[in-house]
């Protein structure tokens, strides 16, 4: 029989029995951020993963994983890491794009998100970008309101990049938020500038749009300058 997760009402305890495994402790905040990429997302969030501050990584404990699969089939992915886990995690954020996959299954997602919420367990947040991560890259250094592709995202990015003397941009670069960290606030100003210019759409047709801003301004509140 796979384990449940320990429900929220017990989050708040020291330690729980075991339930035939090993004895769950709770002291830590668990959170997993869960990625459609297995590059670029994963590499972005582990580079702000350790600037979390000494005494905030005894509060909450991070983990990051890229699973290459996307939109619902990332869910259900997120789902059975959490069966699996032997911690209690208070928190899934699925980091997913739209790319090419159908409206349906875009707009899908968060649909089975609060149906997962409403069983007052793990609480799974969506947090997708439309049409690509490279979105959320391209607004820390400009801001745009009309549909963009990847390709072309790609493209002012090369620019971009070459122009900050950092080369071309790339899927692998392990330092892609330290290079990024400077222009914060403008991303995070731009995106929610984005999201603004869209109400009462389908997610499928708010594009360009990315929510990983919600994520960042999160993950900040354990950073320390």
């Amino acid at each position: 029989m796979s384990k449940k997760p320990i429900k929220k009402s017990d989050g708040n305890k020291e330690w729980l029995a075991s339930r035939g495994r090993k004895v769950v402790h709770t002291k830590l905040e668990y959170h997993m951020i869960i990625c459609e990429g297995t590059e670029t997302e994963p590499n972005y969030f582990e580079g702000m993963k350790k600037r979390i501050s000494e005494d905030n990584r005894r509060k909450v404990d991070i983990r990051v994983v890229g699973k290459g699969r996307g939109t619902i089939s990332l869910l259900n992915e997120a789902i059975r890491e959490v069966r699996n886990s032997t911690n209690y995690i208070s928190t899934v954020w699925l980091v997913y794009d739209k790319d090419d996959f159908t409206d349906k299954d875009f707009n899908e997602v968060v649909k089975e998100c609060e149906k997962q919420n409403a069983l007052g367990e793990t609480i799974y947040i969506p947090i997708w970008s439309n049409e690509c991560f490279e979105n959320w890259i391209l607004l820390h250094f400009d801001y745009f309101d009309t549909a963009i592709t990847r390709d072309d995202c790609i493209k002012k990015l090369n620019r971009i990049f070459k122009d900050n003397k950092w080369g071309r941009y790339s899927k692998s670069d392990e330092n892609i938020y330290e290079k990024l960290e400077p222009f914060q606030e403008t991303a995070i100003e731009n995106a929610k500038k984005q999201e603004r210019l869209y109400s009462n759409q389908l997610l499928s047709e708010m594009n360009p749009c990315t929510l990983v801003y919600r994520l960042v301004e999160f993950l900040k509140k354990y950073i320390k300058s």
